[in-house]
């Protein structure tokens, strides 16, 4: 398959994915089928939803043009067979070199070659908005209230606790504010190492999982139960955590 080829294979994909005759999930199944090796060893791929073109290049996919083959010279005139030109001359290839294995994506597994990511407007959780800052505040009264009646506060104590009030309620905003989407290339567990005020340490086994999202970065975050790899997952303005992209019928 060349790159013409693939294009229009995409343009018919794409026009039974609006026309709702295929699903979601099918027709990515079969974009991510839609490779070309050109002549370089290099897999191209087109990006959902766009039909850009992208190559994996260096570890990573990357956007670029496609070699386009130039116009091909008109073939030329045919050559009447000379006398006693023997009929092995024209079968001559039959027992030639067979086709060669398909090509390996260099430095890449399955999972990690998978279909460029592109981000969906998926919305905002309004609701994450209010109950997150609420809970900040019945949190923050409580502490106050119990401050204040086991002998009062003084004045710089009180400072203290309402600057670590106010700091809580900037990173509760921050994480709130936060939203990408992607796939899961790999999800590992790794020891963290604690270390208590009085010197005591401790160590923790916490499972991360590797993201690439819709920028081609990656991202560590703390993998929820039921995250694998190859999974996609997103992260709207709202969330206090991703989620799983359930799968289409």
């Amino acid at each position: 398959m060349d790159h013409a080829q693939a294009e229009r294979e995409y343009a018919a994909l794409q026009a039974r994915l609006e026309a709702g005759t295929l699903g979601k999930e099918a027709y990515r199944e079969a974009l991510n089928a839609l490779r070309v090796t050109d002549e370089r060893g290099r897999v191209w791929m087109m990006q959902e939803g766009s039909g850009r073109w992208y190559v994996w290049e260096n570890g990573a996919w990357q956007a670029a043009e496609p070699p386009r083959p130039a116009s091909a010279p008109p073939p030329p005139p045919p050559v009447a067979p000379q006398p006693g030109a023997t009929r092995a001359a024209a079968v001559g290839v039959i027992g030639g070199p067979t086709a060669s294995a398909a090509p390996v994506i260099p430095g890449a597994s399955a999972a990690v070659a998978a279909a460029p990511v592109v981000a969906m407007d998926r919305g905002t959780n309004a609701a994450g908005f209010i109950l997150a800052p609420l809970l900040w505040a019945v949190g923050f009264g409580a502490l106050t209230y119990i401050a204040v009646n086991n002998g009062g506060l003084e004045q710089e104590q009180l400072l203290v606790l309402v600057g670590v009030a106010v700091f809580a309620l900037a990173l509760i905003l921050w994480r709130l504010t936060r939203h990408y989407e992607g796939v899961i290339e790999r999800v590992r567990v790794e020891q963290v190492t604690d270390t208590d005020d009085d010197g005591t340490t401790s160590t923790r086994n916490i499972m991360y999982a590797y993201v690439r999202t819709a920028d081609n970065k990656v991202k560590k975050i703390n993998a929820r139960r039921g995250f694998a790899q190859g999974d996609r997952i997103y992260k709207r303005k709202g969330d206090w955590s991703p989620r799983k992209e359930s799968p289409r019928r």
